[in-house]
């Protein structure tokens, strides 16, 4: 397995709170069986690219891989014999194990986050629906 660190400041807001939640989640439950990770596909050339056009176009097309590159991570995470050992990890393209920022493995980022979570779930119209 290939270890790779990624630029500070990478990724956008929701991919960042990804790598917290599985942070806090692999503290809360990682002794209990549950495995989980985050994970960034890589660039890869999808139907969100449909409405752009001109040199953004050139210029991505350049650097995106087929779809099919981007099932690789997602892949390897799980069905890996050592998969346990990925508990916690940040995956990166092409199923390597990535360095996240280290405000992302904040035990108290975590936390806040957590309860956000919590309190978000709790005010949403579909979560009062269903039984305590």
């Amino acid at each position: 397995m290939v270890q790779r660190a990624e630029k500070p400041g990478h990724g956008n807001c929701t991919h960042r709170g990804n790598i917290v939640f599985v942070a806090e989640l692999t503290r809360r439950y990682g002794d209990q069986g549950i495995v989980s990770t985050s994970l960034n596909p890589g660039g890869i050339e999808t139907e969100l690219q449909r409405h752009s056009g001109g040199a953004f176009v050139l210029f991505t097309n350049a650097l995106l891989r087929p779809v099919s590159y981007g099932v690789i991570t997602q892949l390897y995470a799980g069905t890996t014999a050592d998969g346990k050992s990925l508990n916690g990890k940040y995956l990166i393209p092409w199923a390597c194990i990535g360095t996240p920022d280290a405000n992302t493995q904040d035990p108290e980022v975590g936390k806040k986050l957590w309860q956000y979570l919590r309190n978000k779930s709790r005010t949403s119209k579909v979560c009062r629906l269903l039984p305590n």
